[in-house]
């Protein structure tokens, strides 16, 4: 072969391969870059797949979140219920007034009908009483404890009162939710005139720094055993100046409590208020009342306080053997219930959301006046003008 066609075939033999080597190249790139694309599309989907399975399982946990929180929030509340009944004797008859009220284990539950409603109506009758004297007729009837449901609209019977958680002097509140109270017949507490009367007297006695007496030198109906609460308040003009209250197992025991804590309390604050007690005493009128609590509040939700403590009730908190109040007279004037809560829970460092806690009640109660020693002397301070202090 000719050197020149040799050296021709050569070179393009030579450029046959060198494009080839680039066509190569190039198919090798395109697969790669295909490649590339289809692994970045398998990683977006993975992505995907991945965000949507954490999205499920984010809701899954938020929907399991909530329903521990409800079943929670229920079996605290059918703990409480089932705790307060427990405290009533075995076989306690309850009568059941509305439904969907559980069983109440341990004691034997009836159920309001016709038959209940006619015996109530006849013995109103015949005794001449009313819906106040309700737990007076409970206590006849033989039942122990009266549970109220109330999904029901409210009635126009009777029961209507506990609808709206009035005050009934014959019958306590115990436990009070918005959907199961527990009420119970009240003791009554009997004093005769006299010795209301003494009660006031031994109060100004010991506020004006006389000796305080020994509980064995009160009558004997004062002594008998009970446990009581009794507030001793001064009033200056219609205004309450001071109170203080103390519990005790007996109404003499109670009323010395209460009134040297008066005492001490004044002259703690003696330059606040104004003058030394002794000296402003026979301006001051000074009352000794009973107080009577009428139900744990079990709901700590604003609306329901508002609705639980009326005009009649003032509302407490308890906590560690202490415990804080305001009178019905404040807890009016100063915005209802749940206003006034909120300033006690705030004196603890609580808030309504924090307050659900096992070892804080809240309760109502209300205030029975017992006797009053009215101002000897006469009334020069504007009580406008100066400061008071309870409990």
């Amino acid at each position: 072969m000719a050197p020149r066609k040799l050296g021709a075939r050569l070179a393009l033999g030579r450029a046959w391969i060198v494009q080839s080597a680039l066509l190569g190249l190039s198919f090798a790139d395109l697969r790669s870059r295909r490649d590339g694309l289809n692994t970045d599309r398998k990683k977006d989907r993975v992505a995907k797949t991945a965000l949507f399975a954490l999205a499920l399982l984010a809701l899954a946990l938020f929907v399991f979140a909530a329903a521990t929180a409800m079943w929670l929030q229920r079996g605290a509340s059918a703990s409480h219920e089932a705790q307060i009944i427990s405290l009533l004797p075995e076989g306690a008859r309850v009568l059941i007034v509305g439904e969907r009220i559980g069983r109440l284990p341990g004691v034997r539950g009836i159920a309001l009908d016709d038959g209940i409603l006619g015996r109530w109506n006849t013995w109103t009758r015949s005794a001449g009483k009313g819906s106040g004297e309700i737990g007076d007729w409970l206590k006849a009837e033989g039942y122990r404890a009266l549970a109220i449901g109330h999904w029901l609209e409210t009635p126009t019977h009777v029961f209507a009162e506990f609808y709206r958680f009035a005050f009934l002097p014959s019958i306590s509140g115990v436990w009070l939710t918005p959907k199961f109270s527990l009420f119970e017949p009240r003791s009554r507490l009997e004093i005769s005139k006299r010795h209301r009367f003494a009660l006031a007297h031994v109060a100004r006695g010991v506020l004006a720094g006389l000796p305080v007496p020994k509980e064995s030198s009160f009558p004997a109906q004062l002594r008998a055993r009970r446990s009581v609460e009794l507030m001793v308040l001064i009033r200056e003009r219609g205004r309450a100046r001071l109170w203080r209250s103390a519990r005790g197992a007996s109404l003499a025991k109670a009323l010395l409590r209460a009134a040297v804590q008066a005492q001490q309390r004044w002259h703690e604050r003696e330059h606040a208020m104004g003058a030394p007690l002794d000296q402003l005493l026979s301006k001051m009128d000074v009352e000794v009342s009973l107080l009577i609590e009428d139900g744990v509040i079990g709901a700590l939700d604003p609306r329901f306080v508002d609705r639980v403590v009326t005009p009649s009730h003032g509302v407490g908190v308890r906590r560690a053997g202490s415990w804080r109040y305001e009178l019905p007279e404040m807890t009016a004037s100063g915005g209802g219930g749940a206003k006034t809560l909120g300033r006690l829970l705030r004196e603890q460092d609580l808030t309504f959301a924090t307050a659900n806690r096992p070892e804080l009640e809240v309760y109502r109660f209300v205030v029975r006046s017992l006797s009053r020693s009215i101002a000897p002397g006469p009334q020069n301070v504007d009580p406008a003008s100066a400061p008071s202090t309870g409990r």
